[in-house]
């Protein structure tokens, strides 16, 4: 299954979404500790030419991402609003995704999740 715990962030009263700095989510049976990726500079850099800390990296809010300058393959969710997966993709380095219009957030993690 491709359920995840939902995003309990919540919004501030000007409409931001303030997020901690790791999520823990639920993808497909496996509990996953996410980095955060939130500002403009974390959301730009993503993965490229790193290793996650913890077991993927979280991008908010995010419809499409790339892998180039990537060094491995990874394996994509793109998270509606209320935290489900609402699409899934293997991308080598080079690619690039489409965009998913639904999607509010995109978890990135490193290999190839069956």
């Amino acid at each position: 299954s491709r359920r995840l715990l939902p995003l309990k962030t919540g919004l501030s009263s000007r409409g931001e979404w303030h997020m901690s700095r790791y999520r823990t989510i639920e993808v497909e049976g496996k509990v996953l500790k996410c980095e955060i990726a939130d500002s403009f500079f974390s959301r730009l850099r993503g993965l490229i030419k790193r290793e996650p800390k913890g077991d993927g990296l979280m991008i908010v809010p995010c419809r499409a991402i790339h892998t180039f300058g990537m060094d491995y393959p990874i394996t994509a969710f793109w998270l509606d609003r209320e935290g489900r997966v609402i699409h899934k993709q293997f991308m080598k380095p080079g690619q690039i995704s489409p965009t998913i219009k639904d999607a509010y957030a995109v978890v990135e993690v490193k290999g190839e999740i069956p």
